[in-house]
């Protein structure tokens, strides 16, 4: 029978009934990994770099941002994991049935366009291995309005198509294999990015050995509470609109401690062994790179050298 307020209830809507709420701590903690384990947060702690900050402090900032965001995001996500509901359910305690649509438009504006960065990132990233892979047969002219060239927007359409098409087919249950699935291959993937870096650059003497800008006798000596305080405001401002709508994955978690330890392995641990890996190996190919071009100028010298001699 139809409900006479049809508006107010979906599917989607519905609270999970306990015994269909199957996920545990790796369940979230596998969303979580799947959701920071991504370019974005590989940059976040590399361009604190450039805002002078050593490689530890610039992982320690990524990490006390990440704690403070866990603890709301906790308290939060209790209901979801309490009640079943979603996290626009959760707002009619609040806002009422009319009212709590406004901050869910507001929600689904910001989503709207973060999706548009990670999809912009992704489909960035598959037009150059594909152009590195054909040998740069995927080069052209930036297109009218779009800035961008055919290619480029195509590989950016075809990785959106490719996102919609997979929600739209298996819903939040494919999201939940693909991240179970998903995220120790992310994790082995970073790994072995610190590895190869290690072995490239002969060890991480470089970066284990690098200072602060901030340090006594350095350019930025006195200048560390001008940029801290941002940076923090600016890790806990990044995933501030999952830890808002949190519930959306907490109502299929079996229990409070499981949604605690979860989101406490996902999110502050998760992101500050990515943003490890964000530091170590762009650091790392630094001194790779440097050390290729100072090789191949030494040798283009000799050659020169012994031509002139001869």
């Amino acid at each position: 029978m139809e409900s006479a307020h049809a508006d107010l209830d979906s599917p989607d809507l519905r609270p999970i009934p306990p015994e269909a709420r199957t996920w545990q701590w790796r369940s979230l903690a596998s969303v979580w990994a799947g959701i920071v384990f991504c370019v974005p947060s590989y940059l976040l702690s590399c361009g604190m770099l450039e805002h002078g900050m050593g490689w530890w402090q610039a992982v320690l900032v990524v990490l006390a941002g990440n704690l403070v965001l866990w603890i709301p995001m906790v308290m939060i996500g209790h209901a979801g994991t309490r009640y079943g509901i979603a996290y626009p359910v959760l707002l009619r305690a609040s806002f009422g049935t009319l009212g709590a649509r406004l901050p869910v438009l507001l929600r689904t504006a910001v989503a709207v366009g973060w999706f548009g960065v990670q999809t912009s990132v992704g489909g960035f990233a598959i037009y150059h291995l594909l152009n590195l892979m054909l040998g740069g047969l995927l080069e052209g002219s930036a297109l009218p309005l779009v800035g961008v060239s055919f290619w480029q927007l195509n590989c950016f359409l075809g990785f959106w198509l490719l996102q919609v098409w997979f929600l739209r087919r298996w819903g939040m249950d494919g999201v939940h294999k693909l991240a179970w699935y998903g995220a120790p291959a992310l994790l082995a993937a970073g790994l072995l990015l610190v590895l190869w870096a290690w072995v490239q650059a002969d060890g991480f003497a470089s970066i284990l050995s690098s200072t602060s800008r901030f340090a006594d006798g350095q350019s930025m000596h006195g200048q560390a509470m001008d940029v801290f305080p941002p940076l923090l405001a600016q890790m806990v401002a990044l995933w501030m609109l999952l830890a808002i709508n949190i519930p959306d994955y907490t109502r299929y978690v079996r229990d409070q401690g499981q949604q605690l330890l979860g989101q406490f392995v996902g999110l502050p641990l998760g992101i500050a062994f990515f943003s490890l890996v964000g530091v170590t190996v762009p650091f790392a190919t630094v001194d790779i790179f440097n050390a290729e071009e100072i090789a191949a100028a030494t040798g283009a010298a000799a050659a020169a050298g012994a031509a002139a001699a001869v």
